[in-house]
């Protein structure tokens, strides 16, 4: 399946980060709607409406206290949508063993 869809879904609460990616995608040359959203839940309520053709999923958007979704979950979720880039500290890596 051919997909001509170049949506890059940015999932990220932390503005530093959410600039950072923008500007490497624009620097590489990239001409992609870049979506914004500050939560994971938040970022698949909006894949109804922008479905992406892949994600970045900074650590910072994952909040187990509040949401009670370790990154783990977050990122299995994220994958039923599109591939998932994930930013996270190396002592994290652990967590995403099932990758």
């Amino acid at each position: 399946m051919k997909s001509t869809n170049r949506t890059i879904f940015i999932v990220s609460a932390d503005p530093v980060v959410t600039r950072q990616c923008i500007q490497e995608l624009v620097a590489r040359g990239g001409r992609y709607p870049l979506p914004i959203a500050g939560s994971v839940e938040q970022a698949r309520r909006a894949f109804r409406d922008t479905p992406p053709a892949a994600i970045f999923l900074d650590e910072s958007a994952v909040d187990p206290d509040h949401a009670g979704v370790s990154l783990e979950s977050a990122v299995a979720l994220l994958t039923e949508t599109a591939p998932v880039v994930v930013a996270a500290a190396p002592e994290r890596q652990g967590e995403l063993t099932f990758l």
